[in-house]
């Protein structure tokens, strides 16, 4: 399965616009034996809003291990890279807070 997020946009920006992508991962998280290509291609930036909402919310469902080993991030900018670690980054530490 690969998602490529450049036939979404360029800019990926709106908590919105993630909520309508984040069930389609989950979907294929629970479903699929296969990796999920998460394909970057052609995006210049996303905002934090949209990593959270789109990936590190996935930790409500899912642990991180898991999303490691079943998904697959290519074509990264070094923003888009920093800005995707650092939501779940934060998702995390929420996490922790709160136990």
């Amino acid at each position: 399965m690969k998602i490529s997020f450049s036939d979404i946009g360029h800019s990926l920006t709106t908590r919105s616009l993630a909520k309508t992508i984040r069930p389609i991962i989950v979907e294929n998280l629970k479903q699929s034996a296969d990796k999920i290509e998460l394909d970057f291609n052609g995006v210049k930036v996303i905002t934090n809003c949209f990593a959270d909402e789109c990936f590190a919310k996935l930790l409500i469902d899912f642990d991180l291990e898991f999303i490691k080993s079943k998904t697959s991030f290519r074509n990264v900018n070094p923003f888009i890279q920093s800005t995707i670690k650092i939501a779940f980054s934060n998702r995390l530490s929420q996490s922790a807070l709160s136990k």
